[in-house]
């Protein structure tokens, strides 16, 4: 299972809605970096999950724990994927993202797309997860940074 990360009052309405939409949060340059992900990556596997617009998650709960420090008051949604998903090493995405512009060589987005591979439930710290909101299954719990139900 996928550990979609947010704010408490996002993940109580996830709770209640019992599915997980893209979050736009209005940062302009990842956008522009997932866009350019994605015509690469569409152009290159014929199955590719666009980054744009998608859910993202971790796949432990432990990294989604250290992930959720960043909030102040964080929900960890726990949930099943129901469809395709890819993922990528975290730090192969931020390493890119931390020198990106919109002129950027191709060959540092080539990077993301030849490591990226198809999610088939895997398990490791560092793997970044991500799915369109349509293939977010069942949502099994809420909780808070330290593992306890958020209510």
């Amino acid at each position: 299972m996928p550990y979609h990360v947010t704010k408490k009052e996002n993940g109580l309405q996830i709770w209640e809605d019992g599915t997980i939409q893209s979050e736009d949060q209005g940062r302009s340059r990842r956008k522009r970096m997932r866009q350019q992900i994605d015509e690469l990556g569409n152009k290159q596997r014929n199955n590719w999950v666009n980054r744009t617009n998608a859910v993202f998650a971790w796949s432990t709960f432990s990294r989604a724990k250290r992930y959720a420090e960043r909030f102040m008051e964080p929900a960890i949604v726990e949930f099943d994927c129901s469809g395709s998903a890819w993922c990528v090493q975290n730090h192969i995405i931020e390493d890119v993202y931390r020198d990106y512009s919109a002129e950027m060589d191709e060959k540092f987005i080539q990077q993301i797309v030849n490591r990226a591979e198809e999610w088939h439930g895997k398990r490791d710290s560092e793997l970044e997860v991500w799915m369109q909101p349509e293939n977010v299954g069942n949502i099994h719990g809420v909780y808070n940074q330290f593992g306890d139900p958020l209510e």
